[in-house]
């Protein structure tokens, strides 16, 4: 599916900034409750949304998305690798599902917040490696996380941060998410075909051009299944910068929406039609981390 770009998001896309790299010191619940052997390289897994209020953060998600949460993790969570300053960690479930984390900031929080998504590796030490030899950048160094496995945070070379994970429990699945999770994501880019070649090279993705969208709009697959997209960011947003953006899966987009201001958001971008057959918008949450919200109209 399509995600048209939006010169509003993109403006916002531009103020965001990325705290200073973390370790964790706590357990996160691993991607498979029961482990396997499974391996699903490019797929998109997790998610972390790196805020300056987490208590807001919380708040708004749980009423909006019906998400719950654990009490923060401060003792045990993010640990600034200059400063060993403790930053706090809650976790996000949907109907006992594990979707994502929110990592507090303990300084500068003024800046917006920043949703990290996290895609599936199947050597971290050679994808961070080979993304250094792209013109990348390894933000975070690899790590590793109890029950979870190891992880890192990457630069592609026009600055857009993406996480990388791999998992001590196997890949997911894959295929469409159900309701409450992350279903799509999204890479808005000022050079579209360039970044779609660093994230085949880097990752393995099949790329083509979207069969609905324009000719700089593309698609990034995963054994021939689309995971991702990829497109330009607005001709008339000149000061925005490049990010993934995170689509959720909701049953009523506009019962959503109808909430977000009363919940301190912001509705960037209204409801409109998507392709196979969605109807998505884009907003923000009260400490600015921008998201998606899509509602598939019907089963294909």
């Amino acid at each position: 599916m399509r995600f048209p770009s939006v010169a509003c998001a993109a403006g916002i896309l531009g103020m965001m900034t990325f705290p200073g790299a973390a370790r964790v010191h706590a357990s996160l619940p691993p991607l498979n409750s029961t482990a396997s052997s499974r391996s699903n390289p490019g797929q998109f897994e997790w998610a972390d949304l790196i805020t300056g209020d987490i208590g807001r953060a919380e708040q708004f998600y749980t009423d909006l998305l019906g998400w719950t949460a654990t009490a923060p993790q401060t003792p045990k969570g993010y640990t600034s690798e200059k400063t060993d300053t403790k930053h706090p960690y809650v976790l996000l479930y949907s109907n006992g599902t594990p979707v994502a984390g929110l990592v507090g900031r303990t300084a500068a929080s003024d800046r917006p917040g920043r949703w990290i998504p996290y895609v599936a590796v199947s050597s971290i030490g050679h994808t961070t490696h080979l993304i250094a030899t792209l013109n990348g950048e390894v933000v975070s160094h690899p790590r590793t996380v109890p029950d979870r496995g190891r992880q890192a945070i990457v630069r592609d070379p026009k600055n857009a941060i993406v996480g990388i994970l791999q998992s001590s429990s196997g890949d997911l699945a894959g295929g469409r998410e159900p309701d409450g999770q992350f279903t799509w994501f999204e890479l808005f880019s000022s050079d579209p075909k360039g970044a779609s070649r660093f994230y085949q090279a880097a990752f393995g993705y099949g790329f083509e051009n979207s069969p609905s969208g324009p000719a700089d709009h593309y698609v990034l697959t995963v054994n021939d299944q689309p995971v991702a997209g990829i497109e330009a960011l607005p001709s008339d947003a000149p000061h925005a910068s490049d990010d993934w953006v995170g689509f959720v899966r909701v049953s009523n987009l506009d019962e959503k929406l109808a909430k977000v201001s009363s919940l301190g958001g912001t509705v960037i971008e209204p409801a409109q039609s998507g392709a196979a057959n969605t109807r998505f918008a884009l907003v923000s949450d009260p400490t600015g981390g921008v998201f998606g919200l899509v509602e598939f109209l019907s089963t294909p």
